[in-house]
Formats: structure tokens, C-alpha cells, sequence
């Protein structure tokens, strides 16, 4: 007999070790995605002075899944 526990993530779509996390639920025979949603967050940085310097794009992936876990 299992139980349906939800669960509900962020992860970095530049980070290696998110990827293989996420890599790790959508192999779990377990598991059942319910809902993904993907945002872009801009980085910025900003000089001394207030002036950017730089900015980054990073694309933040949040998943909702069901996990079934024996009782």
C-alpha cells in the first residue's frame, strides 16, 4: 500500500546538480509531475557608481510532482 506525498521544487536550470535532481524525479517510477512552470530571473550587477556592469539571465524551473511512498 502507498501514500501519494506532493512535492514541490526549484530548480536551476544552470546548475549541473539541479538538472540531475530533476533528471532523478522524471526516472522515479514513483513519481507523477503534476504541474512545471518555468520563470527567466535576470541578474543584474551594478558598479560603484550605479552603473550595470553586467547581467545574467537564469532560467528557474518549479515542479510540482507525487511521490508514492509505502505506508
Amino acid at each position: 500500500m502507498y501514500k501519494a506525498v506532493k512535492h514541490t521544487r526549484s530548480l536551476d536550470l544552470g546548475s549541473e546538480s539541479d538538472v540531475a535532481e530533476y533528471d532523478g524525479i522524471l526516472n522515479n517510477p514513483l513519481c507523477k509531475i503534476i504541474t512545471e512552470r518555468q520563470v527567466k530571473k535576470k541578474i543584474c550587477e551594478f558598479g560603484e557608481e550605479g552603473q550595470l556592469v553586467g547581467s545574467e539571465d537564469r532560467f528557474i524551473l518549479t515542479v510540482t510532482y507525487e511521490e508514492k511512498e509505502p505506508v
